[in-house]
């Protein structure tokens, strides 16, 4: 065992005799350090600080009266008790030593008797100031702690900022009383009992290791009937395990702690759970300072857990909330804008028929209609997009595709969204710009559309640029486009919402513009797919710059070169395409037989037309029992069937199933391709599983 420290003594005296006597009397039991005058004494005070000094009054260089006024004065040695002893015995004498702060008086000629026990009086006063010193100090650690830990907590913001905050809460606690362990238990009913839940825990380096396999997440209060009764009223259960009952040392067995301190937690009058601090290393209790502290410090963890739970709650609601109402203006606005190109095509089409001679504005009617339908059909590619998009299947296609042929036919599209007003609009690309890329050329029109789309839809005025740059990196090509407009801008607070599903920035001021809230959506998504990314400047009132670089597969070191660039540049590539639709010569298909099913007599005129231009022989049925009737009788024998899902009375499936159960290689084997509107995500797998041999959505 460690041997006891001893209490030490500074005798001052000038007479040395004195001074002998005293250490005589004093050896055995203390440390004595010896000093002869008010001087050496204040200067050995000062080095050995002694617990008590014995102090003479009547000295030749200082008397014991100036020699106790400096010691009082010295911060270091202020504290030190003071004992006069002196030939000095007038009431006088001892009320001024007491004024200066004397902490008893001895007078001379003295017995050895009295000596001991006057320092063993002060002694005991000592070692109980000690005492509480050291409780003042580990009470002021522990409220600092609690202090920093509650700092911390404060802090705490999103669910992985909190986790760690939390997590540097309950370590602060636990190290300020050196445990090992501090968990948050959180009451559930399950199954009509209530049971304590393991919710959040901290481990000390010891810790880690000791309890690295418990296996105990969530226990039944009848493992330890006593500890419901005694918490839910605001008792605790603290000190060595081994000195608690058998049955709490019988269940706490498998947490491998040899003291522990539960501590109820209360969340408005309720009893929500506790806080348990555990020491793995050695047998202790926890006084009623440290407890009472550390049950504040488990209700500020415990109420932090809460609050923020709550605070999740209603941050999931308002998110919820703005979702719902962000999809509720999406279906309005998508309502309106299927509605116009609708409108063009049913009134032009009332139109025609009511003319007497319908071949009058033929072609500009036919026009107009097929730019309405393809209006209509991008808002539609658009919602089945986001549907990809949100489950996760939106997959490219790449191919080889010649950038001027991509840019051709961008430049031809947002030329018509020009229409009558004042802008002018310019393509800024380089003679370097490589020829052929490898890359999914639809998604990147697209990319490119959407964000000019934006551009003309938002600029009355001025100048929109569309620029095109790429740059060779091995066998990868980052393409960079970007697009300036001089239109409307945007607000500073509004640029990070431009990329969220089914939103519109400053709806106030835009109400009069057209638009679904999801082309930039998709984009963004487009851009991410393509290992890419797109960032928006603007400034309110004076116009944006959109930004896209995707990643594209290298081809070949051709460039686009002067000629093509320059007539790019003035919109002179292009070739007519109405010409080249018309010189298209299309390959003779009139050995196959075909049959079309669907419920609808108008898609099965549009379908007879369409193969019939390749010379196919086409039979229609108008519902799949018809359909199965001409596949039972095997004449004609169809080289493929092209067949409608949704059908009343047997559907599309049930149709392909019924066919493929027939007892004959022909209708086991015959294509059969889905032709149908149903083309939200996952309807291709599905069709597949069904023995369906090709998935071809309606458009």
């Amino acid at each position: 065992m460690e041997e006891a420290r001893k209490f030490s003594i500074l005798v001052v005296d000038d007479e040395k005799s004195n001074i002998l006597v005293l250490m005589d009397i004093l050896k055995p039991e203390y440390t004595v350090y010896a000093a002869t005058s008010g001087k050496s004494a204040i200067e050995m005070a000062e080095k050995h600080l002694p617990d008590i000094i014995l102090l003479d009054i009547i000295m030749s260089d200082m008397d014991g009266y100036e020699v106790i006024t400096e010691l009082k004065a010295c911060e270091k040695t202020h504290d030190i008790p003071v004992i006069f002893v002196s030939g000095l015995s007038s009431a006088g004498d001892e009320e001024k030593g007491l004024a200066l702060g004397v902490a008893d008086y001895i007078t001379k000629p003295f017995s050895p008797a009295i000596v001991k026990l006057r320092l063993g009086n002060q002694i005991k006063l000592l070692a109980q100031k000690n005492i509480m010193k050291e409780k003042l100090k580990s009470r002021e650690i522990m409220l600092a702690a609690l202090n920093r830990a509650a700092s911390a907590l404060l802090k705490a913001g999103d669910k992985e900022t909190f986790r760690d905050l939390l997590l540097e809460g309950m370590e602060i606690i636990g190290r300020s009383v050196d445990a090992d362990c501090v968990e948050v238990w959180q009451n559930e009913k399950k199954n009509g009992e209530l049971k304590a839940v393991l919710k959040h825990y901290w481990f000390s380096e010891t810790g880690q290791i000791i309890k690295s396999d418990s296996p105990v997440s969530c226990f039944s209060y009848s493992a330890v009937p006593q500890w419901e009764n005694i918490l839910s009223k605001g008792g605790y259960i603290q000190g060595p395990v081994s000195g608690l009952s058998q049955e709490e040392q019988d269940f706490l067995g498998v947490f491998k702690i040899k003291t522990v301190l539960v501590i109820p937690t209360f969340i408005q009058n309720r009893f929500w759970g506790f806080c348990c601090i555990d020491d793995c290393r050695k047998s202790r209790n926890f006084t009623e300072d440290e407890v009472d502290i550390l049950r504040s410090g488990s209700y500020m963890l415990a109420n932090a857990i809460n609050r923020h739970v709550l605070a999740s709650a209603i941050h999931d609601a308002e998110i919820a909330e703005e979702s719902n109402k962000a999809k509720t203006l999406f279906l309005a606005n998508m309502s309106h804008e299927m509605r116009t190109p609708m409108n063009v095509i049913v009134g032009l089409t009332d139109l025609m028929l009511d003319e007497e001679d319908p071949t009058i504005n033929l072609t500009d009617n036919l026009m107009k209609i097929s730019t309405a339908g393809n209006t209509l059909l991008g808002l539609i590619n658009d919602v089945l997009d986001i549907s990809k998009i949100e489950a996760g299947k939106l997959e490219l296609t790449p191919v080889k595709y010649d950038v001027p042929s991509l840019l051709n036919d961008i430049i031809n599209l947002n030329s018509m969204r020009i229409e009558n007003k004042p802008i002018t609009f310019q393509l800024d690309i380089s003679e370097n710009l490589l020829h052929s890329l490898y890359g999914d050329d639809l998604r990147i029109k697209q990319i490119i559309n959407n964000i000019l789309s934006n551009a003309f839809k938002y600029t009355q005025q001025g100048t929109v640029i569309l620029g095109l740059e790429t740059e060779q990196q091995g066998d990868d090509v980052w393409l960079s486009v970007y697009v300036s407009d001089t239109g409307i801008g945007i607000r500073e607070d509004d640029v990070q919402k431009l990329f969220t599903n089914y939103g519109q920035v400053d709806t106030r001021s835009n109400r009069m513009i057209e638009g679904t809230g999801l082309g930039l959506a998709i984009t963004k998504r487009l851009a991410e797919l393509m290992d890419g990314e797109i960032t928006a400047q603007s400034e309110y009132g004076k116009g944006s710059v959109f930004r896209v670089r995707i990643k594209q597969g290298f081809v070949n070191e051709t460039r686009v070169g002067p000629v093509v660039s320059e007539n790019l540049r003035k919109f002179r590539y292009a070739e007519d395409k109405n010409t080249i639709r018309k010189k298209l010569v299309r390959a003779d298909f009139s050995f196959a037989k075909v049959l079309v099913v669907d419920d609808m007599q108008n898609n099965l005129d549009v379908a007879s037309a369409l193969l019939g231009k390749y010379k196919m022989q086409v039979d229609c049925a108008l519902n799949g029992q018809q359909a199965l009737e001409r596949i039972k009788a095997g004449q004609p024998k169809y080289n493929m069937v092209f067949m409608d899902h949704m059908m009343p009375g047997m559907d599309g499936i049930e149709t392909v199933n019924t066919i493929r159960s027939l007892d004959s290689e022909y209708a086991r084997k015959i294509p059969i391709i889905a032709l149908t509107a149903n083309a939200i995500q996952g309807m291709a797998e599905m069709f597949h599983a069904n023995d369906f041999r090709v998935f071809y959505p309606n458009q």
